[in-house]
């Protein structure tokens, strides 16, 4: 049972590493495109970028419970996805920067 708990909580920290990475990186994308192209297709990437955030906050969101949920249940994993959540809400402030940009 205790092999079961350590496979669940590598995945799920992993997960929390991708989704940060995917999310940073696509953000940062978005931003880079938004300050450099021509002002017509600016309307393009808001909109586009805008959908990015609404579901990249939902899937982020998911796994950061579904940590929370797992940190409550088994102590031997807390440090590790404790962190593993601190990453994935690292993201807020970095998007709340990349609204400053606009």
């Amino acid at each position: 049972m205790n092999n079961e708990y350590a496979t669940e909580a590598t995945r799920l920290i992993k997960t929390s590493v991708i989704f940060f990475i995917v999310s940073f990186f696509t953000g940062s994308v978005f931003i880079i495109l938004y300050r450099t192209t021509y002002f017509e297709y600016r309307s393009t990437l808001i909109i586009a970028g805008f959908f990015f955030v609404i579901i990249a906050f939902f899937l982020n969101a998911m796994v950061l419970i579904n940590n929370i949920i797992y940190l409550s249940k088994h102590k031997e994993y807390r440090i590790k996805l404790f962190l593993s959540s601190l990453l994935l809400l690292l993201n807020l402030p970095i998007a709340a920067y990349y609204f400053t940009l606009l």
